[in-house]
């Protein structure tokens, strides 16, 4: 299987439903480190750009605000991310290590 095989894979498996059609847009993604495909991501204040989610920042970040449905190797760089209406397999989001149930209620809340 091939890498962009994979990935078309992944997408698949997270984006069950875009309602309306053309829940994602292609933004600008930063946060220094390879991410996957369902990561939680907040919109940072001042740029715009996303990031992963942060409960701890104060610049944006720290609410979600879209899901990055590609893997990313390396940061900053253009990816589509989820950024409206739609059904995900919430199984494949990746969520910070430190979340609590109260912080993922509230982040799910938030998308």
């Amino acid at each position: 299987m091939t890498t962009t095989q994979t990935t078309v894979d992944r997408r698949r498996s997270l984006l069950i439903r875009e309602r309306p059609l053309g829940a994602t847009e292609r933004v600008s993604v930063t946060g220094g480190h390879k991410l996957k495909c369902g990561t939680v991501l907040g919109r940072l204040r001042d740029s715009g750009w996303y990031a992963p989610l942060d409960l701890n920042a104060t610049d944006g970040t720290q609410y979600a605000a879209g899901v990055l449905v590609e893997d990313l190797h390396v940061t900053p760089a253009p990816a589509d991310v989820v950024v409206h209406a739609a059904a995900l397999n919430g199984a494949l989001l990746v969520w910070p290590e430190t979340l609590t149930a109260e912080q993922h209620a509230r982040a799910l809340g938030q998308l």
